[in-house]
């Protein structure tokens, strides 16, 4: 029995330490602004190229190959699923602003700055905080375009 917890302990540590390694993958991606569809397309030709570096029989390269492909393929999905978050929270937040600039009359430079701090906010939490203001226009525009309103 003692021997089944430490093997959960290790496991545990494990996983807790892939996560990281995999995170740290996600970010530098996300720094060097390349595309996730860039990753995806490479991955079987990367892992073809690596078993071809292992001393393994040659009948057994292909089925490696794809085996291979297929964690990558895997690790890549656990990766890069934060990026494509923020890519979406963000091009959402771009659209919302786009609409509240205009009700607002913000002036292209002040747009262009909440833009910033919010995908900022976005880079380094996953996520931005609303303005007074913003809520107060986004709950007008919700209503507005809404099938009950009566003034539509």
């Amino acid at each position: 029995m003692l021997v089944m917890v430490r093997d959960a302990e290790n496991m545990t540590a494990a996983n807790s330490y892939a996560r990281v390694v995999f995170q740290n993958f996600g970010d530098k991606w996300s720094d060097l602004g390349l595309s996730v569809e860039s990753f995806l397309l490479l991955g079987k030709e990367i892992m073809a190229g690596f078993v071809n570096l292992i001393d393994v029989p040659k009948e057994t390269r292909e089925s490696l190959s794809e085996a291979l492909f297929f964690l990558q393929k895997r690790a890549t999905e656990f990766v890069l699923q934060p990026v494509l978050m923020n890519q979406n929270l963000k091009t959402e937040a771009s659209r919302f602003y786009d609409n509240v600039a205009i009700e607002l009359n913000w002036s292209p430079h002040f747009k262009e700055k909440r833009l910033f701090e919010v995908h900022t906010e976005i880079s380094a939490t996953g996520t931005y905080t609303h303005t007074k203001e913003e809520l107060e226009i986004g709950a007008r525009l919700s209503w507005r375009n809404s099938a009950k309103c009566i003034g539509r």
